[in-house]
């Protein structure tokens, strides 16, 4: 009986089946739902299309939810849309931007007692501090984040962080993650 945006789509997303991630976040955000939904739903799409390299469609998101966040005081609303500007940030390539707005959605996850979003927070702060060059401060964040997960037991979590923590310099394959390559670009 609960509507399966925007779950079902991060999962498909977390899953590795991205067009089946990206086509259900795309129908969802073409349809109506209340503001609290359709912020969060917003924030999906901005992490989904960021994974696919889709970062126009992202944009549009991003800029819808930051609308919404100028309506209203919500804390809530401003952690969302500063994680999910921060993060856009970041795949374009404006690591210092996006530095100040992840900043500040870890301290408002923070205190609104979030610590999953907190910790996913830690984890883009990390791949931002990577990005300055600053890769001690990075490994900072990514133990910090590490911590939080395996508290929760978020395991999917728990391996990105890990796969994060050797720099990408010393990978022992060469590779980067997608992720990576993003933010590379």
């Amino acid at each position: 009986g609960q509507t399966l945006e925007p779950g079902l789509p991060l999962l498909w997303l977390a899953q590795g089946q991205r067009g089946a991630a990206q086509a259900a976040i795309r129908r969802a955000v073409g349809e109506p739902q209340p503001p609290h939904r359709r912020a969060a739903v917003l924030a999906a799409c901005v992490e989904i299309m960021i994974d696919g390299s889709e970062l126009q469609a992202a944009r549009a998101a991003a800029n819808e939810l930051t609308a919404m966040t100028a309506l209203s005081e919500a804390r809530y609303l401003r952690a969302l849309n500063a994680q999910a500007t921060g993060s856009l940030l970041l795949a374009e390539g404006d690591a210092a931007g996006a530095l100040r707005l992840l900043r500040q959605a870890w301290i408002d996850w923070q205190d609104l007692d979030a610590p999953f979003e907190a910790g996913r927070v830690r984890v883009l702060l990390g791949m931002t501090c990577r990005a300055l060059g600053d890769e001690e401060t990075a490994q900072l964040e990514f133990d910090a984040a590490r911590r939080v997960f395996e508290r929760l037991g978020a395991a999917p979590d728990l391996a990105r962080v890990d796969g994060l923590r050797t720099p990408a310099a010393a990978s022992s394959d060469g590779t980067l993650t997608s992720r990576e390559r993003q933010i590379s670009r």
